[in-house]
């Protein structure tokens, strides 16, 4: 095969290539797939728990106050965030310890924009109760992601100082409410546990450890910084001498644990011949699919927040042409395009027509 020139098209290519998007996948559940460079609703939730060892000291105050003085600085601040909106549900703040309520959840906040004092006076009037039920809240919270024809990011910060209390599969519902599409992967703050407890959430989402109220302001000022902050992205198509000269291919980011689609667009390369650079959350985990022929696929990418990512992957092209050499009877022969030692066919082409496929047999 020959390499193929290096023609672009940028925005007209981009263009089509968004429209066509549009027609083909539509609206989606809660969450929509959306060009890289596009903004989106941010809508988080914030689980807090009110168990009754959130009481337990911690330096010189307790875990609860200390979570209630943070949340308030920090819900104050987020109210200023253009495209933001917050919520606050807790758990075990209603029943008390020995009642052993596994339904002991509430939404005292929903999430709306704006609403900075509402959550604030919640906090002030809630009191630390009964047990932890974590798998059952987060099951709860997939409803107060009210459904919107708007772009929406859905996350859940979860904060707590102990685990499972009522033998639910936190685990298995976080994972089917992303497998859904109604939230990405939960952020979770553990407050003074054990490496044993902690180890308990790494199934659940991205687990932070705070030891004393220090480690928690550090711990979710990390989660803003990853939800909030521009992360950029660029994805190199090395060619078959390992420079990034491959483009003007279509490209999908998959979220990881749903399979919904996130981001499609046209690769493409600047006037400095260096590929484009994208804005794309850090807070899923991708699958990417670059479209050529045949297609190229890596799996669980992980987006590092607040930095330049480079994705490189081996996508060396070139064009074939098949001719009959002479004349011929037939007149509109095609022939079957396979890969080497693989009997399904990649693609169907007709002779005198050219057509660009990955270097190989």
């Amino acid at each position: 095969m020959k390499k193929a020139n290096g023609t672009h098209t940028h925005l007209l290519t981009r263009a089509l290539w968004l429209i066509g998007f549009t027609l083909l996948f539509g609206k989606g559940y809660a969450q929509t797939a959306v060009p890289a460079s596009l903004p989106v609703k941010t809508r988080i939730l914030f689980m807090l728990d009110a168990s009754g060892s959130m009481t337990n000291n911690w330096g010189n105050t307790n875990r609860f106050r200390v979570s209630k003085n943070i949340l308030s600085g920090l819900v104050d601040s987020l109210q200023k965030v253009p495209n933001v909106e917050i919520g606050l549900r807790v758990f075990g703040s209603m029943s008390p310890l020995n009642m052993n309520d596994c339904k002991d959840t509430r939404l005292e906040a929903p999430i709306r924009p704006n609403n900075a004092n509402a959550i604030k006076n919640r906090l002030n009037t809630l009191q630390c109760k009964g047990i932890t039920p974590i798998a059952y809240s987060i099951e709860q919270a997939a409803n107060d992601f009210l459904y919107s024809n708007e772009r929406t990011r859905n996350i859940i910060i979860l904060i707590t100082d102990g685990i499972e209390s009522c033998n639910g599969d936190a685990c298995e519902v976080s994972k089917r409410l992303q497998k859904k599409g109604i939230i990405l992967q939960p952020f979770i703050i553990g407050l003074g546990l054990t490496r044993e407890a902690a180890a308990t959430f790494d199934c659940i989402g991205r687990y932070d450890d705070a030891q004393d109220e220090i480690g928690f302001r550090r711990s979710l000022k990390s989660v803003m910084n990853t939800i909030l902050n521009n992360t950029t992205t660029q994805i190199n198509l090395l060619d078959e001498n390992g420079k990034a000269t491959e483009s003007n291919v279509p490209v999908t980011f998959y979220d990881h644990n749903s399979g919904s689609l996130r981001y499609q667009f046209m690769h493409t390369l600047n006037a400095r011949g260096l590929p484009d650079t994208l804005q794309i959350d850090p807070v899923s985990f991708y699958d990417l699919t670059v479209h050529t022929v045949p297609p190229i696929e890596k799996k669980d990418i992980i987006i590092e927040p607040n930095q330049h990512n480079v994705i490189a992957l081996r996508a060396g092209q070139g064009d074939l042409l098949i001719q009959v050499d002479g004349l011929s009877t037939y007149k509109e022969l095609s022939a079957l395009v396979k890969q080497e030692g693989n009997t399904g066919t990649i693609d169907v082409i007709g002779l005198n027509t050219k057509r660009k496929y990955l270097c190989g047999t």
